[in-house]
């Protein structure tokens, strides 16, 4: 699984593809200086100081924290990643040592109860 990361590329474009891979998670790009979310329209160039192109390896099996740590290691991106909760969306801080299919997986459990 493998995420393309383009300064051309807009936020939601990279959103679209990660939702794709996890669709109970939600990929929000954050400002570096202002540590805030960025808009979905807003281009890659302008949320990172680093302009590596390329490809990010998604590895499922990956603790969410280090996922999170190397992309903005690779990429520059900072990130934070938030999990389905029904109409919610919750952050993950609490449980950034599962790793993103375990976080995927717990989305798709709480959603499918909540729909019962």
């Amino acid at each position: 699984m493998k995420l393309q990361i383009q300064d051309d590329m807009t936020v939601a474009a990279l959103q679209a593809e990660f939702n794709a891979m996890f669709p109970f998670l939600k990929l929000e790009v954050k400002s570096e200086l202002a540590k805030a979310g960025v808009h979905k329209s807003t281009l890659l160039r302008y949320c990172r100081r680093v302009h590596t192109n390329g490809e990010f390896e998604v590895l499922p099996q990956e603790p969410l924290v280090e996922f999170i740590a190397r992309l903005k290691q690779e990429f520059d991106l900072h990130v934070e990643v938030f999990r389905n909760c029904g109409k919610l969306w919750i952050a993950t801080t609490l449980s950034n040592a599962w790793t993103l299919e375990r976080q995927n997986n717990e989305g798709f459990e709480i959603n499918s109860y909540m729909n019962d």
